[in-house]
């Protein structure tokens, strides 16, 4: 298994969903290689570009990417223009895939499924045979998982972040499945943003490997903080550290906003048909 991520975004008042997923592919006997588990599709619709991402963790990564593919495929037909025809496709397709096992038991497989179509973008948790549950909050499937659930933010405090803040976050979330779960989760992170109007931004290379960087200081900055709280110390002492810790905290949050995300432009306009008038409407130079 290894780990794979989908969470909800804003960005410029555009509502959008991101998928992520570690590129270590582990073996029956163990051995690790690296390749990708994530499929984009992009097709047209009526109105707006239709986009899906999907990110698989499974026992059998070649037979999860034969079933991705075929979802993606049939999902770009041109019938597809709403998301309730997304949800029957994703039920008929891993349905199909589960049955054709017939009296052997299929390799465990799970899905973070992100949709844009008709100027609507959705986000899915999904695992054969028929399981498709929306999602509005961030959340993680494979064995990396594990260790960093108990880091989402909590329901009552949840709110929909930006762009930058969801991929700051989906970073520092893989760095900690990496550390964690090594054996399982591991290589350069892969990382594709969505839009509701069908826009697609990949985020890899140093984009990504910058922001998970961030997280071994993140991670070293609230350690200093738990010790400190429970060492007993007198008040005047902790005044002492809370102003050393006050000045590391904003160097911190500084240098998390000083990283640059320039594929999120990727993301900007809205319906393709727009564009396309616009396009034609312009002077001859």
């Amino acid at each position: 298994m290894t780990i794979a991520i989908g969470d909800m975004f804003k960005f410029r008042n555009i509502c959008g969903a991101l998928v992520s997923a570690d590129t270590q592919i582990v073996a029956t006997d163990l051995a690790t290689k690296t390749g990708g588990k994530m499929h984009l599709s992009l097709s047209r619709g009526e109105t707006y570009t239709k986009a899906f991402g999907i990110a698989d963790a499974a026992e059998d990564g070649e037979a999860a990417k034969m079933l991705a593919n075929e979802i993606t495929s049939a999902l770009c037909a041109d019938t597809v223009q709403n998301m309730n025809q997304v949800v029957g496709i994703l039920k008929s397709k891993m349905t199909e895939w589960y049955a054709a096992y017939g009296q052997n038991r299929p390799p465990s497989t799970q899905f973070v499924f992100a949709a844009a179509v008709g100027g609507s973008c959705e986000l899915f948790y999904c695992s054969p045979p028929n399981t498709v549950l929306p999602k509005n909050e961030p959340f993680a499937v494979g064995q990396g998982a594990r260790p960093i659930e108990p880091l989402f933010p909590s329901l009552p405090a949840f709110s929909q972040p930006s762009a930058e803040s969801a991929l700051l976050r989906t970073a520092y979330w893989m760095y900690r499945a990496k550390r964690d779960e090594g054996s399982m989760c591991g290589g350069p992170t892969a990382i594709f943003m969505i839009s509701q109007y069908g826009k697609a931004a990949p985020f890899g290379g140093q984009e990504v490997k910058a922001a998970e960087e961030l997280g071994a200081e993140v991670d070293e900055l609230l350690q200093q903080c738990r010790y400190s709280v429970l060492n007993g110390t007198s008040e005047q002492e902790q005044r002492s550290f809370l102003g050393d810790f006050s000045n590391s905290y904003l160097a911190l949050a500084a240098k998390a906003r000083d990283i640059a995300f320039p594929t999120l432009q990727w993301l900007e306009g809205t319906s393709w048909a727009t564009q396309s008038a616009s396009q034609k409407s312009e002077p001859a130079q």
